[in-house]
């Protein structure tokens, strides 16, 4: 009788441990998930980042050249036009 009650036992702690692990392997799997879409994430972040410093810098060279252009039309010497451009820049941000 109790040899059936040891094994009895022995089986409800296994039950135990297969439950646990079943559990874990869920949370494991939830975490992958989670990390995968994490990665995702940033990767589509960078890439939009990338994407809106290559467009500032463009927005920059075409404040350039309108700078560039004005003070030609209006005779500004080369100095002048630079310190209104950082001005343009500084209300651009």
């Amino acid at each position: 009788m109790s040899n059936i009650t040891a094994l009895e036992a022995l089986n409800a702690k296994i039950s135990i441990l297969l439950e646990k692990y079943d559990a874990l392997k869920e949370e494991n799997r939830l975490l992958k998930d989670s990390l995968r879409s994490s990665r995702e994430t940033e990767t589509r972040l960078r890439q939009e980042i990338v994407k809106l410093k290559e467009e500032d810098e463009l927005k920059n060279m075409e404040l350039e050249d309108i700078v560039s252009r004005i003070s030609e039309s209006m005779g500004i010497e080369l100095e002048q036009a630079n310190m209104v451009q950082e001005k343009l820049k500084q209300k651009a941000f």
